[in-house]
């Protein structure tokens, strides 16, 4: 019955190490994600999209094309090294998106809502209508379903 006892009593150590090393192993994963945060107009925190980065010219001519799912905390964050005047298009975008615009003050200028794939060779264009330095991408329909709108500021965490 001791030698039971002490196998089992190993058996279970191992198992609850293994899991704990699990979930640091995820805890340091999520944790090293950059994460775009929105707030309201009182500076309450709203929401908090896990992003990927945008940084170069072939990332942001790729953006999200392509992609058949996003989930509803992720999302695709562009970044410019200046204010701009800034255009997208849903050129082979699989999924309807909300585009959101950014000034270099990490505000949010404009919200374009709902915008639809295009599967064709012309696209119509979703201009910022002034400069921005900033993009965030998500799922269509959450920016209006989670209050994020124009006046509003983000900020950005970055491992």
């Amino acid at each position: 019955m001791k030698k039971f006892f002490a196998v089992f009593l190993a058996f279970f150590s191992i198992l609850i190490g293994a899991l704990a090393f699990q979930y640091y192993k995820n805890y340091k994963k999520t944790e090293n994600i950059p994460q775009v945060i929105v707030y309201d107009e009182q500076e309450k925190k709203i929401v908090q999209f896990k992003v990927e980065l945008a940084i170069t010219e072939p990332e942001k001519n790729k953006g999200l094309m392509g992609r058949e799912y996003l989930s509803k905390d992720r999302g695709m964050l562009f970044i410019y090294p200046q204010e701009q005047n800034l255009s997208f298009w849903m050129k082979n975008t699989l999924i309807p998106l909300d585009i959101i615009y950014i000034s270099a003050e990490k505000k949010i200028f404009l919200v374009v809502n709902d915008v639809p794939p295009c599967r064709t060779d012309i696209c119509p264009g979703y201009p910022s209508g002034k400069p921005g330095q900033y993009v965030l991408e998500i799922n269509a329909g959450l920016s209006e379903s989670l209050g994020i709108k124009a006046g509003q500021k983000v900020e950005f965490s970055f491992p």
